[in-house]
């Protein structure tokens, strides 16, 4: 007897044919790529975007949405931090982008796809202040989606959790969290975002009959409310405006505006982001202490012995000790030392 005939695989043009909004999402991805490399190439062939450029290119960051530029909100899905990112996002989104557009038919999908991402980086502008880029929201979404679908198909909400798919996709899950926790810079908030949205939309596609409109009216209404609450303009010293500070404040001292320099680095020294201020302190301190140490011996500059207290003090306070020592020596009439 002659072996059954062996279907073919299908080629990548097939696959695109099968799943055309998934591919299509694909090119958006690298156009976006290739538009964030236009703006500044990442140092290296395998390396990363600075920060500059990917917020030039419409990454999602607080206070250039704040400002007026809520379309971030959906551009961010489409940005990547290196080639590297780009190439997971792909790699391990495509089956699952397939899989789900097969399922849904490709306007569900994308109804998904975007909503998911939408919801993602509103909670990623919400919950937390870094600059972020990804379609990793979105793709978490689709494997909400997933999620749903199976939970229906089983019946019960006991069969779905016995079952070993979703204790295998539980425990997938569980490890990024970890992963995420243990240092490596994932966005956990777009990720539990996206995957809450991508399951509610799913759900909703797939309640059985009669359908009315009456929950998707209410699910559009939050999926809006989120956003705007991520997006309405509000003022406060951002993670990426402290960062953006401490970078001009050493600019100016290594100008020789020590005065300037102190200016900008003061506030974020005092009030900003934890992992920016210490650095602030430093450059704070040293053009403080530098310039202290000039105004009180007319050194470079003209003699001002209280002006020069004021900044030897102030660097003091940044933690210099040596501008402790010159502060009480000055007070005590005596030269500062260097």
């Amino acid at each position: 007897m002659d072996a059954p005939p062996t279907r073919p695989r299908p080629t990548l043009l097939g696959r695109a044919r099968e799943a055309p909004a998934t591919f299509a999402l694909v090119a958006l991805d690298l156009a976006g790529f290739g538009w964030t490399f236009l703006l500044g190439p990442p140092p290296e062939p395998w390396g990363s975007f600075d920060v500059d450029t990917l917020v030039r290119a419409g990454a999602l960051e607080r206070s250039h949405v704040w400002a007026g530029e809520p379309w971030r909100l959906a551009a961010a899905m489409f940005l990547h931090a290196g080639l590297v990112h780009l190439a997971v996002n792909v790699v391990f989104g495509i089956p699952w982008c397939r899989g789900l557009e097969r399922a849904l038919g490709s306007r569900r999908f994308l109804l998904v796809y975007l909503s998911s991402g939408l919801a993602a980086s509103a909670a990623s502008l919400l919950l937390q202040d870094r600059v972020s880029v990804g379609a990793s929201g979105a793709l978490f979404g689709v494997i909400g989606a997933a999620l749903a679908l199976h939970r229906r198909a089983l019946g019960s909400w006991r069969a779905f959790a016995t079952n070993r798919g979703t204790v295998t996709i539980a425990v997938q899950l569980a490890i990024w969290a970890a992963i995420g926790a243990a240092g490596l810079p994932l966005d956990q908030w777009a990720h539990a975002g996206g995957l809450a949205a991508g399951w509610a939309t799913a759900w909703l596609m797939t309640r059985p009959a009669p359908r009315g409109r009456g929950a998707w009216v209410v699910w559009a209404a939050a999926l809006v409310a989120l956003c705007a609450a991520a997006a309405w303009p509000r003022t406060g010293t951002t993670w990426w405006q402290a960062f953006d500070g401490v970078r001009r404040g050493e600019a100016l001292a290594r100008r020789g505006d020590l005065a300037g320099a102190v200016e900008v680095l003061r506030p974020i020294a005092t009030s900003g982001p934890d992992d920016v201020r210490e650095a602030a302190r430093r450059g704070a301190a040293w053009a403080a202490a530098r310039l202290g140490y000039r105004l009180s011996r007319g050194d470079g500059a003209p003699r001002d012995p209280v002006r020069g207290l004021r900044y030897l003090d102030e660097a003091c306070s940044f933690g210099d000790q040596t501008s402790c020592r010159n502060a009480d020596l000055i007070r005590d009439e005596e030269p500062p030392a260097r």
